[in-house]
């Protein structure tokens, strides 16, 4: 099959050509004839709004018609259409991200010389990046993830910052593993830590047990929060709080961070997690707390006091970072808006008659 090259810039009553129509029905094998029979329509046929028929795919969801486009773009060396604007000021990757069109936004991304154009602006001074924060609760995360990997950033940030987004972006996996091997030596530290009071605590069983009433071995609920009970039953608690947040950070680092080799270390672990529980178990002193008409154990006791610490802990740290996430979000809201209404005037006075 083979079309006449005059044939490629005949339009028809609604002024579309037939590449562009090609397009927009996704005819992947049309658009490789006529563009084999006239490589020059690939530049030359623009519509009436500026689009290019790299923008009519992406208008009309075409990711195919677009990948066989890029593919002929790239033995054409046509690649700097794809940074080409619309009359609203769109690029292409404006388009995909605001029509949700992953496998698009990723072809673009990959492409080496479109790279430097992720944060074009188009007329309203928006970044893909802003266009995906509006869509961000109807929008697949990846997309977002990519356009970050790929330098993304919004428009006032690119306006108070734009000559460090590469670098932050190129240095950002290595931040990342820094604040990990950071966080490793913390909690390994607080484990050597826990095992090293625990061992002291020895040489402190003999004295304890005779400063604390050692003939009396039951006490009262009460008793726990006035102090009364011995002082190595607050100091062991206290120290296992310390140990099961270190060791349960420290597996989850290693475990969802250094993979394959994290597995590995499950099983040392846990193993030395319950040699720390014995550990407690046997310098702990023995007594007896009573609530109500039951008699709780003190080794029972310590650890429904520590669970209870980390939990609620937890708790009160997801709830202060939700409201830090919900006040950084309003701020970047309140700043978008600002950056705004400031573009707008400065266009309105560029506008206005002198």
């Amino acid at each position: 099959m083979g079309f006449d090259s005059q044939l490629c810039f005949v339009n028809d009553n609604l002024s579309m050509f037939p590449l562009q129509k090609a397009v927009i029905h996704g005819h992947g094998d049309v658009i490789r004839e006529l563009l084999s029979a006239c490589p020059e329509s690939l530049q030359k046929l623009i519509t009436s709004k500026k689009e290019t028929v790299f923008h009519l795919a992406a208008k009309n969801y075409k990711c195919d018609a677009f990948q066989v486009l890029l593919k002929e773009a790239k033995k054409l060396n046509q690649e700097h259409l794809l940074d080409e604007q619309d009359d609203e000021g769109n690029t292409v990757l404006h388009i995909a991200v605001r029509n949700q069109l992953l496998p698009i936004v990723t072809k673009l991304v990959e492409t080496d010389s479109f790279t430097t154009q992720v944060n074009a602006m188009n007329k309203k001074g928006e970044t893909a990046m802003d266009l995906y924060n509006r869509i961000r609760c109807l929008s697949s995360g990846q997309i977002g993830n990519i356009l970050q990997i790929a330098g993304g950033r919004e428009a006032f940030a690119l306006v108070r910052q734009q000559p460090s987004s590469t670098v932050i972006t190129e240095t950002s996996p290595w931040r990342f593993l820094q604040t990990k091997n950071v966080l490793l030596v913390i909690f390994a530290t607080f484990i050597g830590l826990a095992f090293t009071v625990i061992f002291s605590l020895q040489s402190f069983i003999h004295t304890d047990n005779h400063n604390s009433n050692a003939s009396e071995f039951v006490f009262e609920f009460k008793d726990v929060a006035t102090g009364e009970l011995p002082i190595t039953f607050y100091i062991i608690s206290s120290n296992t709080v310390a140990f099961t947040t270190s060791t349960a950070g420290i597996l989850k680092l290693l475990l969802y961070y250094s993979r394959p080799y994290g597995h590995f270390m499950l099983l040392p672990g846990i193993t030395n997690f319950f040699h720390y529980v014995l550990l407690a178990y046997y310098i702990m002193r023995k007594f007896f707390v009573s609530v109500a008409s039951h008699y709780l154990s003190s080794y029972s006791l310590m650890w429904i006091l520590v669970l209870s610490f980390i939990f609620y802990g937890a708790l009160i740290i997801c709830i202060a970072k939700c409201l830090l996430m919900r006040s950084h979000k309003f701020t970047k809201w309140l700043q978008r808006k600002c950056f705004e209404i400031n573009l707008l005037v400065s266009q309105q006075q560029k506008v206005a008659p002198v």
